[in-house]
């Protein structure tokens, strides 16, 4: 649940800054601090159920993976920002 919101922000502040123009406030930019925090605290959580017994760790496995391309992807913005 955690990267389906990191991802529905990501595609939010996207578009929105598609049609201002790249005209947007400051509350975007901090938004765009806050997703890493919010796909790190999703993986945090996906690698705490792998440590469950007898539980099918396919949700943890995929939480995991979107999660950690989630962090990924905001870490290439930022960075792709800088240059």
């Amino acid at each position: 649940m955690m990267a389906v919101l990191g991802a529905a922000l990501v595609m939010m502040m996207i578009v929105h800054s598609f049609k201002a123009k790249g005209d947007i406030s400051v509350l975007y930019g901090l938004l765009g601090f806050a997703i890493p925090v919010i796909a790190w605290r999703g993986l945090v959580y996906a690698i705490r159920g792998f440590n469950e017994r007898e539980k099918n760790y396919i949700t943890c496995k995929v939480g995991a993976g979107c999660n950690g391309v989630l962090i990924f992807c905001m870490c290439a913005i930022f960075i792709r920002g800088l240059f």
